[in-house]
Protein backbone atom coordinates (compact mmCIF):
# COMPACT_ATOMS: atom_id res chain seq x y z
CA UNK A 1 0.00 0.00 0.00
CA UNK A 2 1.34 3.39 -0.76
CA UNK A 3 0.72 6.53 1.22
CA UNK A 4 -0.19 9.51 -0.73
CA UNK A 5 0.67 13.01 -0.22
CA UNK A 6 -2.16 14.08 2.75
CA UNK A 7 -4.81 16.68 1.82
CA UNK A 8 -5.35 19.41 4.20
CA UNK A 9 -7.94 19.28 6.37
CA UNK A 10 -8.97 23.07 5.32
CA UNK A 11 -9.25 21.87 2.04
CA UNK A 12 -6.71 23.86 0.49
CA UNK A 13 -3.60 23.00 -1.74
CA UNK A 14 -0.85 24.09 0.48
CA UNK A 15 1.24 21.21 1.54
CA UNK A 16 0.99 19.99 5.42
CA UNK A 17 3.67 19.34 6.84
CA UNK A 18 2.95 17.67 10.23
CA UNK A 19 0.65 15.15 7.83
CA UNK A 20 3.29 14.69 5.58
CA UNK A 21 5.76 13.50 8.40
CA UNK A 22 3.12 11.93 9.86
CA UNK A 23 2.53 9.93 6.79
CA UNK A 24 6.57 9.31 6.09
CA UNK A 25 7.07 7.94 10.00
CA UNK A 26 3.79 5.29 9.35
CA UNK A 27 5.25 4.08 5.77
CA UNK A 28 8.90 3.63 7.20
CA UNK A 29 7.31 1.72 10.23
CA UNK A 30 5.74 -0.66 7.73
CA UNK A 31 9.39 -1.48 6.04
CA UNK A 32 10.64 -1.81 9.44
CA UNK A 33 7.93 -4.66 10.59
CA UNK A 34 8.57 -6.50 7.50
CA UNK A 35 12.31 -7.21 8.70
CA UNK A 36 11.98 -7.19 12.09
CA UNK A 37 11.17 -10.76 12.56
CA UNK A 38 8.35 -9.30 15.09
CA UNK A 39 4.46 -10.06 14.27
CA UNK A 40 1.46 -9.51 15.68
CA UNK A 41 -0.22 -12.97 17.15
CA UNK A 42 -3.24 -14.41 14.96
CA UNK A 43 -6.49 -13.15 16.31
CA UNK A 44 -8.51 -15.97 18.02
CA UNK A 45 -11.39 -16.91 17.07
CA UNK A 46 -14.43 -16.99 19.54
CA UNK A 47 -16.99 -18.87 19.03
CA UNK A 48 -19.36 -17.06 21.79
CA UNK A 49 -22.81 -15.43 20.64
CA UNK A 50 -23.95 -12.55 22.98
CA UNK A 51 -27.53 -11.76 22.95
CA UNK A 52 -27.64 -8.15 24.13
CA UNK A 53 -29.97 -5.26 24.64
CA UNK A 54 -29.31 -1.46 23.40
CA UNK A 55 -29.08 0.16 26.64
CA UNK A 56 -28.46 3.48 25.67
CA UNK A 57 -27.70 5.34 21.97
CA UNK A 58 -26.46 9.06 22.54
CA UNK A 59 -24.81 11.44 19.56
CA UNK A 60 -21.08 12.13 20.07
CA UNK A 61 -20.17 13.86 16.72
CA UNK A 62 -21.75 14.97 13.59
CA UNK A 63 -22.93 11.91 12.24
CA UNK A 64 -21.47 9.68 15.18
CA UNK A 65 -23.51 7.61 17.65
CA UNK A 66 -22.48 5.81 20.36
CA UNK A 67 -24.65 2.79 22.10
CA UNK A 68 -24.45 1.31 25.21
CA UNK A 69 -24.75 -2.89 25.55
CA UNK A 70 -25.78 -5.00 28.43
CA UNK A 71 -27.65 -7.78 29.40
CA UNK A 72 -27.91 -7.70 32.91
CA UNK A 73 -25.12 -10.04 33.54
CA UNK A 74 -21.41 -9.59 33.73
CA UNK A 75 -19.77 -9.55 30.36
CA UNK A 76 -16.63 -11.15 28.67
CA UNK A 77 -13.72 -9.41 29.76
CA UNK A 78 -12.22 -7.07 27.30
CA UNK A 79 -8.59 -5.45 26.82
CA UNK A 80 -8.12 -2.08 24.96
CA UNK A 81 -8.20 -2.68 20.96
CA UNK A 82 -10.68 -5.73 20.88
CA UNK A 83 -13.86 -5.20 19.22
CA UNK A 84 -17.35 -6.53 18.92
CA UNK A 85 -18.95 -8.89 15.75
CA UNK A 86 -22.04 -7.29 15.64
CA UNK A 87 -25.10 -9.25 14.11
CA UNK A 88 -27.62 -6.80 12.14
CA UNK A 89 -30.91 -8.04 11.53
CA UNK A 90 -30.85 -7.84 7.75
CA UNK A 91 -27.97 -10.56 7.99
CA UNK A 92 -25.00 -8.05 7.57
CA UNK A 93 -22.23 -8.44 10.08
CA UNK A 94 -19.67 -5.36 10.84
CA UNK A 95 -17.14 -5.09 13.20
CA UNK A 96 -17.23 -1.99 15.87
CA UNK A 97 -14.37 -1.40 18.56
CA UNK A 98 -15.02 -1.25 22.20
CA UNK A 99 -14.38 2.26 23.46
CA UNK A 100 -15.76 2.10 27.08
CA UNK A 101 -14.05 0.93 30.41
CA UNK A 102 -12.44 -2.50 30.77
CA UNK A 103 -13.35 -2.77 34.11
CA UNK A 104 -16.99 -1.92 33.45
CA UNK A 105 -18.18 -5.64 32.90
CA UNK A 106 -21.62 -4.29 32.99
CA UNK A 107 -21.97 -3.37 29.53
CA UNK A 108 -20.20 -2.82 26.00
CA UNK A 109 -19.61 0.79 24.44
CA UNK A 110 -19.17 0.99 20.77
CA UNK A 111 -19.44 4.09 18.58
CA UNK A 112 -20.75 4.22 15.14
CA UNK A 113 -20.39 6.64 12.06
CA UNK A 114 -23.11 6.63 9.54
CA UNK A 115 -21.12 5.56 6.01
CA UNK A 116 -23.44 3.19 4.57
CA UNK A 117 -26.52 0.42 4.83
CA UNK A 118 -25.09 -1.31 8.16
CA UNK A 119 -24.39 2.11 9.93
CA UNK A 120 -27.06 3.57 8.39
CA UNK A 121 -29.34 0.73 10.31
CA UNK A 122 -27.76 1.08 13.66
CA UNK A 123 -28.56 4.35 13.44
CA UNK A 124 -32.05 3.60 13.24
CA UNK A 125 -32.20 1.49 16.93
CA UNK A 126 -34.09 2.24 19.68
CA UNK A 127 -32.70 1.46 23.45
CA UNK A 128 -34.80 -1.46 24.41
CA UNK A 129 -33.81 -3.56 20.60
CA UNK A 130 -31.94 -7.20 21.08
CA UNK A 131 -28.87 -7.72 19.04
CA UNK A 132 -26.53 -10.25 18.50
CA UNK A 133 -22.95 -9.61 18.95
CA UNK A 134 -20.12 -12.25 18.64
CA UNK A 135 -16.67 -11.86 20.84
CA UNK A 136 -15.23 -9.98 22.23
CA UNK A 137 -11.89 -10.36 20.74
CA UNK A 138 -7.97 -8.62 19.99
CA UNK A 139 -7.17 -7.72 16.54
CA UNK A 140 -5.62 -4.58 17.27
CA UNK A 141 -3.10 -5.05 21.04
CA UNK A 142 -1.37 -2.68 22.54
CA UNK A 143 1.90 -4.20 23.01
CA UNK A 144 4.67 -3.74 25.04
CA UNK A 145 5.53 -0.60 27.83
CA UNK A 146 5.90 2.37 25.72
CA UNK A 147 6.77 4.87 24.89
CA UNK A 148 3.36 5.08 22.35
CA UNK A 149 2.96 7.59 19.81
CA UNK A 150 -1.32 6.83 18.88
CA UNK A 151 -2.91 8.62 15.63
CA UNK A 152 -6.48 8.94 15.28
CA UNK A 153 -8.68 10.39 12.67
CA UNK A 154 -12.28 10.51 13.21
CA UNK A 155 -14.16 7.40 14.56
CA UNK A 156 -10.70 5.72 14.50
CA UNK A 157 -10.23 7.31 18.10
CA UNK A 158 -12.62 4.63 19.57
CA UNK A 159 -9.71 1.75 19.68
CA UNK A 160 -7.45 4.32 21.32
CA UNK A 161 -9.59 5.64 23.86
CA UNK A 162 -9.00 2.64 25.76
CA UNK A 163 -5.40 2.26 25.15
CA UNK A 164 -4.79 5.98 26.32
CA UNK A 165 -6.83 5.41 29.62
CA UNK A 166 -4.59 2.69 29.95
CA UNK A 167 -1.48 4.91 29.67
CA UNK A 168 -2.95 6.97 32.07
CA UNK A 169 -3.66 4.66 34.78
CA UNK A 170 -0.09 2.66 34.74
CA UNK A 171 1.76 5.54 33.69
CA UNK A 172 3.50 4.78 30.41
CA UNK A 173 4.64 7.34 28.29
CA UNK A 174 2.53 8.35 25.19
CA UNK A 175 1.28 11.37 22.72
CA UNK A 176 -1.96 11.10 21.09
CA UNK A 177 -2.43 12.59 17.68
CA UNK A 178 -6.15 13.34 16.92
CA UNK A 179 -7.42 14.78 13.45
CA UNK A 180 -10.83 15.27 11.91
CA UNK A 181 -12.25 17.54 9.26
CA UNK A 182 -14.01 19.61 11.91
CA UNK A 183 -14.24 19.27 15.21
CA UNK A 184 -17.76 18.78 15.27
CA UNK A 185 -17.03 15.46 13.79
CA UNK A 186 -14.11 14.61 16.29
CA UNK A 187 -16.13 12.29 19.27
CA UNK A 188 -15.23 12.02 22.28
CA UNK A 189 -12.84 15.01 22.69
CA UNK A 190 -14.19 15.61 25.65
CA UNK A 191 -13.01 12.57 27.11
CA UNK A 192 -9.42 13.05 26.41
CA UNK A 193 -6.65 13.95 29.10
CA UNK A 194 -6.15 18.09 28.78
CA UNK A 195 -3.25 18.53 28.77
CA UNK A 196 0.57 18.84 26.41
CA UNK A 197 0.21 14.61 25.47
CA UNK A 198 -3.00 15.64 23.34
CA UNK A 199 -2.35 17.36 19.95
CA UNK A 200 -5.86 18.07 18.16
CA UNK A 201 -6.28 19.19 14.60
CA UNK A 202 -7.53 21.28 13.62
CA UNK A 203 -7.66 23.07 16.98
CA UNK A 204 -9.66 25.40 18.52
CA UNK A 205 -9.80 29.10 17.71
CA UNK A 206 -9.82 30.16 21.62
CA UNK A 207 -6.85 31.36 23.60
CA UNK A 208 -6.91 27.78 25.01
CA UNK A 209 -6.20 25.71 22.15
CA UNK A 210 -3.65 22.74 22.28
CA UNK A 211 -0.80 23.36 20.30
CA UNK A 212 0.25 21.08 17.37
CA UNK A 213 3.52 19.54 17.46
CA UNK A 214 5.83 20.18 15.18
CA UNK A 215 7.28 17.58 12.43
CA UNK A 216 10.93 17.35 13.83
CA UNK A 217 8.72 16.42 17.41
CA UNK A 218 6.53 14.11 16.03
CA UNK A 219 9.39 12.11 13.88
CA UNK A 220 11.73 11.58 17.79
CA UNK A 221 9.13 10.24 19.59
CA UNK A 222 7.92 7.80 16.54
CA UNK A 223 11.32 6.68 16.03
CA UNK A 224 10.87 5.66 20.24
CA UNK A 225 7.58 4.13 20.06
CA UNK A 226 7.04 0.62 20.51
CA UNK A 227 3.09 0.81 19.48
CA UNK A 228 2.05 1.17 16.10
CA UNK A 229 0.12 4.31 15.27
CA UNK A 230 -2.85 3.55 13.05
CA UNK A 231 -4.87 5.34 10.52
CA UNK A 232 -8.72 4.66 10.13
Amino acid sequence: MTLGRPTRLDGSARTDHLMSTLVGVVAVYRRLSQFSGKRRPPVRTVDRNLSLVVETIRPEADGVVSLRLANGTPLPAWRPGAHLDLVLSSGLTRQYSLCGDPADRACYRIAVRRIGAASGEIHALAAGTRVTARGPRTAFPLVGAGPFLFVAGGIGITPILPMVRHCVATGADWRLVYTGRSRASMPFLGELPDDERVWIRPTPSTASRRRAPSSSTVSRTARRSTAAARWR
